[in-house]
This record gives C-alpha cells, structure tokens and sequence, in this order.
C-alpha cells in the first residue's frame, strides 16, 4: 500500500507541468479568440461603415478567423487534455489521501516506537548505572575476598560423606535402632517358644506311655521307638520353622517399611534371605524339640513295659506351709484349701506357667515401655529442659551495628523477648581412650542461660546452677560415652596437634545430641580468647501455632544479617512425626507378645486338663455342675497367670531397661521413665489372654465324658 501511494504521488507530479502548459494553452486561445472576435465586431462595423474597410477588414477577419480556428482546435484539445490530466489527477489524489492515511499512521507507529525507544533507552542508563555500581562493589568484595584469603594462610579441605548429609544419617539411625532391637528381641521369643515346645512335647510323650509300652514289649529296640518319635517332631519343627521363617522374613519387615515409608520414600524392599538367620531360627526351635523328645522318651523308656501300659500314677498330695498359718489356712473354703494343694502338687507345671506368662508379660511391658522411652525424648528435651524459643544464627564478623539490628528485629516482634550471645562449635572429644564429637557451647550470660536450659541431675532431679561453675557442664549421654564422670578432665582436639583440657564440674540430663556447656569465662581460661559467637538464644513466648512459628521466621529472616532461625516448636513436632512411626514398630512386638501369651496359657491349660482328666470326671460323677468344674480348674490357671503377671512385670522393668541401653543410638538417650499406664495394659492384656483362654477350655471341660475318662486301662 504504502508502495502504490508513492507511485501515485510521482505520477502526478510528472503530469503537472502537462497540466499548466495545457492551461496556458488554453487561456492563450482565450485570449485570441476575445482579440478576434473584437476585430469582427469592428470590421463588421467598418463594412457597416464602407465596402472598402470591410474588404480591408474582411481579409483582417478571415486571417482573424483562420488564428481563431486554430486557436480553438488548440482549445478543444487542451481542454481534451485538460479533462484527461483532470481524471488522473483525481484517481492520483484518490491515492495521494489513501497514502497519506498510511503516512500518518505509519508516523504515529514511529512516535509510539520512538517513545519506547527512549524509555528503553532511560532504563539501559539506569541499569547501566547500577550495573557498573554492583560490578564496583562485587570487585571490592571480591578484593576484600582475597585479601582475607591472603591473611588466611594455608587453606583446609573438608571432606564430607554421606553420612554428613542429614537425611542419610537420620535414616541410618532409624536403622540401626531397628536392628538393634530386632537383636534383642528375638532371643526372649525363643526362650517362651521353646519353653511351649518344651511342655507340648514332654506331654505328648506322657500320652504315648501305652503305645511306647506296647512297642517294647513286641520287641522295638530303644533307637527305633526313639527314631519314631523324633522323626515326627523334628518333621513338625521343620515344617513349622520353615513357614515361620519364610512368614517372618516377609512379614515383619514390610510392617516396618510401610511404617518407616510415612517419612521416606521407600521404593523397593530387598527381602533378605540369609542363611544364618534362616539356621539359626529353624534350627534353635528344632534342636530344642528334639532334645526335649529325647529327654522325655529317655526317661520312658527305663521302664518296664508293664509300668509303661498302665497310667502314671498320680502324685501324692502333701501338706503345703500355707497349713501352717493357721489364721489364713482356717478361713479358706474347701476349693480355695484344694486349689492351693494343687498349685505345690503340680511343681514342674506351677513354675512353667509362672515362668511362660512372666515372660510374655514381660515382653508385653517391654513394648509398651519402649514405646515411653522413645516418646518421651521429644517432650522432655524440648520441653522440659529446653525452656527458649528457639535460636538463630549469624555471620561471625558481624558488626556492632548489624548484631544490633538483629536485637532490634527480635524486640519488634515481641518486645519482652530475652536473649543472649552463644558460641556453638563442634569438636574431637578424648577421654580414657573413647573419642566422641560433641559440640562446646560458649554463652555470654549463664545467667540467663540457665533460665533458658534446664540444667539438672537425672537421677536425683538437683538443679545445676550453670552460673556458679567452675569449670564445664557435659551432657549425660556424651559423658558416658566417653566414660567420663565429674572431676576428670577430657581432651579437645583444637586442630591439628592442638589440644585443650576441660574439668567436668557437673554432668545434665539431655536427650538429644551431645552439648558441653562453658561460661564465657571458662572458655577463655581454657582456649586463650574469648568466644567468637555465633548464635543468639532467644525466649518470647510464642505459641506452638504452625502459622505463628512461620510468621515469626519470616520477619527474623527478613533481617540480611541473619543465616538462619531455628525454632524448638519446629524441631518437637518433626521429632514427634519421626517417633510416631515407632508405634507399629512396638505394636508388631506387642502383639506378637500377646499371641504367645495366648499360646503359653492355652497350651498349659490344656495340659492341666489332659492330665487331671479323671479326677475332673470324678468330680462330675460325685455331683458338681460345670461351673463348679470350671471354677475349681480355672482358679488355679487365674492364679498363676496373676503370679506370672506380676513376675513379668518386675521382669519387665529389668528387659525394658535392658533393651533400651542397647537399642540407643550413639546421639540420642532415650527415656528410663515407664509410664503407669503401660503396666495396667501390659497386666491387662495377660489377664485378657488369660480369660480368653478360661471361656475356650471351658466348652472343653463340658465335653468330658464320665464314663470313658474313668475306663481303667486293664
């Protein structure tokens, strides 16, 4: 378009001198046709006035007319030439106007671009203004970078491995407290399941006298009768081992990845078959049944076959102590005075019952007390003895005015906010030969520190005025670590072949992480200068709210000077996430506890009624009703599993402490404090077991039968 208004504009500048010689032309022809015409009008009147001025005349008119022909021949054609110009002339203005409405709105484009360019142009100066002053400052930076780097002398590399990165070595420790309780354990399982085995087999013995009789009487050697009965149980304990093995390593794992699957992200579990494990779990069970079937068929087979054919005789009631006290022996009823003769008649029974609930109650309070010990870390280190809100961290050549202005920040959030400087450097810890890392922390005003850190005696609960020591206050897990107690000194490793000596003055309760607490003082006698602080612990109420906490950061870190904020609200609910998963680890342990509660006392009691059967059909045929029946029976089993429970509850306290000094990883100190409330569940789940176990064997004591329970053998 633009292209058409330029040639249309050129076209008609070419045709303006066409146009004005046209016009010149044609008022050239006016002109002599007005001058002709005049001369007619005079000759006319010259004829008029004489023949011979109109002869004159005449031939002046003919030439005037010939000029006057011309002239307008030459009219006509430059007004052809004229209405022709005309036409282009307007078709070529036409286009002049529609190019020049392009002209101006391509100037206006221009105006807007040239704006924009202008404006483009101010900020190019504006950033190049500010460029060129960052690029100032950067190259003093980095001048004061290398100056620093010149006065620093010999640079040091720090090797980091994964073990440095904190999700590697979280992971690691949730691990290895895995593992070490799953090495704990285990072994108190097989104790009570051998112990199950034990009774099972010896009983299945006794109800084989007859058949192991009749055997050696057709003329059977030892080994064979033996052989029959060993290979029956060894084939049941491979079977069941195999299944239990196989479940075990798929079950219990998987419960604890999915657990530990709420704060990881677990791909793939690699089941791990090793054959250690897989002997020694199917052989322990194995060879504790075979040795109890050899045992037991041993001591049969001494026999004559005659004794053997006929039933075991009956133990012989005694009198029992309880007789003795005449106050209590006096006031019990008939069944009370039997079930008590019983319970010292049945020695062999009465101490396995006792010995199997024990264990299981003490497997069960282990649990639960496990679970205490570990859930308490959170709400004691940062709850009880962590008193501040949080601390954060700062550059370490910070300046007066800038330290000032953290203080500032902190007091425009809260102005009743308290606060004091602290020193937190990690070293190398020597003492008696163990090494430990730990981390020294210098304070400004123990004073205010000790509001801040509640500082005390674990055992006794004395407080400890950090204030008023002469010396440094050393956490109670790193002191046993290092096999330290109050008095010694320990080694600091400064640097290389630097070393410094710290006096234990008092040793705290702490839970998580290993602290030496020094005044600033101390820190000077011991290391020649005084602490270079780092941190700035801090106490302004704020509540546990998410939201505040966030708010709260976000204004301090809005401060440049500040590195980083660390709040303790923050830290307890990310612990208490990370121990949440320990509930279906202990619950798996728990109930596995349970069930072999309920597989002790319901294969004891059927024992007890397999070998009292005749006297419990005697009892039937002299008159007593089921309940009766059940009462008498049943009343010692509820006795003994009260015994047992109790037992297994002090039993308990012993395993539970046990296990908790060996499942601890080296940085943390789990709790010793079992809770009330997890002996009544672990005393309740044994006595729920207990009952479960009286209501299934009672519907067995009421299918006796009379007549053929007291069928002589002969």
């Amino acid at each position: 378009m633009a292209k058409t208004a330029h040639e249309t504009a050129k076209a008609l500048i070419a045709a303006e001198p066409q146009i004005s010689a046209a016009e010149k032309t044609l008022t050239s022809a006016r002109a002599e046709y007005n001058a002709g015409f005049k001369k007619y009008e005079d000759g006319f009147w010259e004829l008029y006035n004489g023949r011979r001025s109109y002869d004159a005349g005449m031939e002046e008119y003919l030439e005037g007319l010939q000029k006057y022909t011309d002239g307008y021949e030459k009219y006509a054609e430059g007004e052809v030439e004229y209405y022709d110009g005309y036409t282009e002339f307007s078709v070529n203005k036409e286009k002049l106007d529609l190019g020049w409405d392009q002209y101006e709105e391509g100037r206006k484009a221009l105006d807007e671009a040239k704006e924009k360019y202008e404006q483009g142009l101010i900020d190019y100066e504006d950033g190049l203004e500010e460029y060129n002053t960052k690029l100032a400052d950067a190259e003093k930076e980095l001048a004061d970078a290398r100056e620093k780097i010149e006065d620093a002398g010999n640079a040091q590399w720090y090797v980091f491995t994964r073990d440095d990165n904190q999700g590697y070595s979280e992971y690691n420790d949730n691990a290895e407290r895995i593992d070490r309780i799953a090495a704990i354990f285990p072994m108190f399982f097989l104790l009570v399941a051998g112990l199950v085995c034990l009774t099972t087999m010896s009983r299945m013995v006794e109800e084989q006298r007859t058949q192991i009789g009749t055997l050696k009487a057709l003329g059977y050697s030892r080994g064979d009768i033996m052989r029959h009965y060993m290979t029956y149980a060894v084939t049941a304990a491979l079977v069941g081992g195999v299944i239990g093995a196989i479940g075990g390593c798929y079950l219990f794992p998987s419960v604890i990845v999915y657990a530990y699957s709420m704060l990881y992200k677990i791909t793939d579990i690699h089941y791990m078959f090793t054959a250690s494990n897989l002997i020694l779990s199917i052989g322990s069970m194995t060879l504790a049944i075979a040795l109890t079937v050899y045992f037991s068929c041993d001591k049969a087979l001494k026999e004559t076959p005659a004794s053997l054919m006929r039933p075991k005789a009956p133990k012989a009631g005694k009198r029992i102590f309880l007789e003795k006290i005449s106050f209590i022996w006096g006031k019990m009823n008939f069944f009370a005075k039997v079930s008590a003769r019983n319970l010292i008649r049945y020695k062999k029974r009465m101490l396995m019952t006792i010995v199997g609930i024990a264990g299981c109650t003490a497997l069960s309070l282990t649990g639960f007390g496990l679970k205490n010990s570990i859930m308490d870390v959170a709400d004691l280190q940062y709850t009880d003895i962590y008193q501040y809100s949080g601390y954060l961290a700062y550059k370490d050549d910070i300046k007066l005015s800038e330290l000032n202005s953290i203080y500032k920040t902190l007091t425009d959030y809260e102005p009743e906010t308290e606060y004091t400087r602290a020193l937190i450097k990690q070293y190398d810890l020597e003492h008696s030969g163990n090494s430990m890392q730990g981390y020294i922390t210098a304070v400004e005003d123990p004073e205010l520190f000790e509001t801040f850190v509640d500082m005390r005696e674990r055992r006794s609960g004395e407080e400890i005025k950090f204030s008023e020591q002469d010396g440094a206050v050393i956490t109670e897990k790193l002191a046993k670590m290092l096999g330290a107690k109050i008095g010694d000194e320990i080694t600091v490793k400064v640097s290389e072949g630097v070393n410094r000596r710290l006096k234990i003055t008092a040793i705290t309760e702490h839970y998580a992480g290993h602290y030496i607490y020094v005044s600033e003082s101390d820190y000077k006698a011991v290391f020649g200068s005084l602490p270079k602080y780092n941190m700035i612990y801090f106490q302004n109420g704020i509540s546990m709210d998410d939201d505040e906490q966030e708010k709260f950061t976000e204004h301090v870190l809005e401060n440049k000077n500040v590195a980083a904020v660390m709040m303790n609200a923050a830290s307890l609910n990310s612990i208490h996430d990370t121990m949440k998963i320990m509930d279906l680890v202990v619950l798996v342990l728990i109930v596995s506890a349970a069930a072999l509660a309920f597989v002790v006392l319901y294969n004891l009691t059927n024992v007890n009624i397999t070998e009292r059967i005749r006297e419990i059909a005697t009892l039937k045929v002299l008159g007593f009703y089921d309940v009766e029946v059940s009462s008498y029976v049943f009343r010692e089993s509820i006795v003994l599993s009260l015994l047992g429970a109790l037992v297994g509850l002090g039993l308990g306290v012993a395993l539970c402490m046990f296990v908790i000094n060996t499942a601890e990883i080296d940085e943390i100190m789990f709790g010793r404090k079992i809770h009330a409330i997890s002996y009544l569940w672990a005393f309740l789940v044994t006595a729920a077991f207990s009952l479960i176990v009286n209501l299934i064997m009672t519907r067995v004591l009421k299918k006796i039968s009379m007549v053929e329970s007291l069928k002589s053998v002969e």
